[in-house]
């Protein structure tokens, strides 16, 4: 059930900002610009609306928004977007790719992150600030989209669009315009895309292709599709997040880590109605109550004392029946991965071996990485690694 849409900090009761008459299917908070951006209701009815952050301030916003509060905040030539994309943070542009049934439509934020660093007070704008630059016809509806910058020619203002349907990611290069082949299932295999993430291999863009239970790696400068570096899943994922050297999957139940480089499984843990949430800076995940997990008895040992996770939980709602068990949710910093590769134990966990789990989160804890990292790559020789620091911790609850 939508009960609207709520900011969640650490040691703070949460706070709702849209009422239950909202339904946010995608959500970005953009914050080098100060905006948020969400995409709101289904069909023909479906548009994306753009708010100022400084409106969701506690001593500004006295009211929780409705849909009347939308009128103003519509940005035109997005009604029936089934989806839409954005460039990745740290670029020179926002851009935005949006799709509405056959096309797509590129629009981009109309000052540089750099202006608005400069000059935060002149950056106000809501759906105003976004330039219509072109559009381009597909074949079909697709199923995925994903923006990726290049600096073809030297140029930093173009992109190109990976476009997922059926059995083919195709590509779309800014400046042709045109849809090529990118890559292909096998013929006669029944296809279910799930992400196209963009990479960087020794500053080549790569694609991460992830279609079935299957990852491939695809150099957008190669026409040729080899499968020698492919990896598979134990399961078909929902979620695909890469973060080096580690790439994570996370499916309904189970999340599972393995190495971006050869694929090999470091972990594979259950955690029960488990639903990304975000990863663009640290990952947050929900996942149900550890004390509700099927078979267990026993807590996942936290760094919070017993009385602090208590006393930061959110009052559980009244709506809550006895059956459900409710959720809880939980960070990775990207700084508790790590770069240096140790021994790992490549069986999945038991979900009935109650040692095992244990041994998993303990396993993940001693993990870490390189928290300053110009963006995702499978080199080595691009994302060098650090030390371990057993200091760390990979699970925080929230």
């Amino acid at each position: 059930e939508n009960s609207g849409v709520f900011v969640i900090e650490d040691g703070v009761s949460q706070r709702q900002i849209f009422d239950k008459t909202i339904q946010a299917n995608q959500l970005n908070v953009i914050e080098a610009h100060g905006i948020l951006l969400f995409r709101a209701e289904k069909g023909r009815d479906s548009k994306i609306y753009v708010f100022r952050l400084s409106e969701f301030e506690p001593e500004t916003q006295k009211e929780v928004k409705s849909k009347s509060d939308l009128k103003d905040h519509k940005l035109e030539r997005t009604r029936g977007c089934s989806m839409y994309a954005i460039s990745k943070p740290g670029g020179s542009r926002l851009k935005m790719v949006i799709c509405v049934n056959r096309k797509l439509t590129l629009m981009q934020w109309k000052h540089s992150a750099a202006w608005t660093a400069w000059c935060p007070a002149s950056d106000t704008d809501t759906v105003e600030g976004f330039m219509y630059l072109r559009e381009f016809q597909i074949a079909e509806q697709p199923s995925i989209i994903t923006l990726i910058e290049s600096t073809v020619g030297g140029n930093s203002d173009t992109c190109s669009i990976c476009v997922g349907y059926k059995h083919q990611f195709d590509i779309i290069t800014d400046g042709s315009g045109t849809a090529q082949r990118l890559f292909a299932v096998q013929e006669g295999t029944k296809a279910h895309l799930v992400s196209a993430t963009d990479l960087y291999e020794d500053e080549e863009p790569e694609l991460l292709l992830c279609y079935n239970n299957t990852c491939h790696f695809q150099k957008l400068s190669e026409t040729n599709n080899t499968t020698e570096f492919d990896f598979h899943w134990n399961s078909i994922p929902k979620d695909i997040v890469c973060t080096f050297p580690y790439i994570i999957a996370f499916t309904t139940d189970t999340m599972e880590i393995r190495l971006i480089i050869n694929g090999n499984l470091v972990q594979t843990m259950a955690m029960p109605k488990l639903k990304l949430i975000c990863s663009k800076n640290d990952i947050y995940f929900a996942t149900t109550a550890p004390e509700f997990f099927h078979g267990k008895m026993e807590r996942l040992q936290m760094d919070q004392q017993k009385v602090e996770r208590e006393s930061m939980s959110p009052p559980a709602s009244p709506h809550l029946s006895p059956e459900t068990k409710p959720l809880r949710l939980y960070r990775i910093p990207l700084n508790a991965l790590t770069g240096v590769i140790g021994p790992y134990d490549r069986k999945c966990v038991n979900e009935t071996d109650d040692s095992n789990e244990n041994k998993a989160v303990e396993n993940l804890k001693s993990m870490e990485i390189k928290s300053s990292r110009a963006s995702a790559s499978r080199s080595c020789t691009a994302s060098p690694t650090i030390g371990l620091n057993p200091q760390n911790h990979l699970l925080h609850k929230s």
